[in-house]
């Protein structure tokens, strides 16, 4: 639609079509913006690549090629939240425990931050910021992202076990403090 005035010849009388800069100006408008649509559907092309060779390395258990293809898929489309759903999952196939204040754990709330804003009805990011708030202490955030993630997916098996343990795990915490609340008084 955007390029039908440029690439297929137009019905307008001739002196029409050369009315002046204002045509000329539109028809760069629209040079511009064929442009840039084309370079964001190849750059999402190329991000997918990277995504679906993440996915790939991550299956079989090559931990730092998969983060640096997600990390590369990211780069090629920063607007994707997939891309930046699987460089944060990615990262977090590392074996070494992730303090709760670093700056890997704040960046990549943040990012998954952005994709939940971006699509709040896609529960594999509720679930990843559920997984990255529990590792932050967050755990009433955890709880209530893994039942968004639950709700949105009701028949993910997956989803319903992590969601009884986050809830298992609350009140097992309720408990210790009631013991410990009761004990002091």
């Amino acid at each position: 639609c955007i390029l039908r005035g440029v690439v297929a010849p137009s019905n307008e009388p001739a002196e029409r079509l050369q009315a002046g800069p204002g045509g000329r100006v539109l028809s760069g408008a629209r040079l511009v913006v064929a442009f840039v649509s084309i370079l964001v559907v190849a750059c999402t092309g190329v991000a997918e690549n990277a995504r679906m060779a993440s996915r790939f390395a991550a299956f079989q258990g090559d931990a730092g090629r998969a983060e640096r293809l997600a990390r590369r898929a990211v780069s090629w489309a920063p607007w994707s939240p997939d891309a930046a759903l699987l460089f944060d999952r990615t990262a977090m196939l590392d074996t070494e425990p992730t303090p709760p204040d670093s700056e890997q754990l704040v960046e990549a709330l943040d990012r998954v931050e952005r994709a939940v804003r971006f699509s709040p009805v896609r529960p594999a990011a509720r679930e990843l910021r559920s997984q990255l708030r529990l590792l932050s202490g967050d755990v009433p955030g955890a709880l209530a992202d893994m039942m968004a993630a639950s709700r949105l997916y009701p028949h993910n098996r997956e989803y319903a076990q992590r969601l009884n343990e986050l809830e298992l795990f609350v009140r097992e915490a309720i408990d210790r403090a009631e013991s410990g609340y009761e004990e002091v008084h």
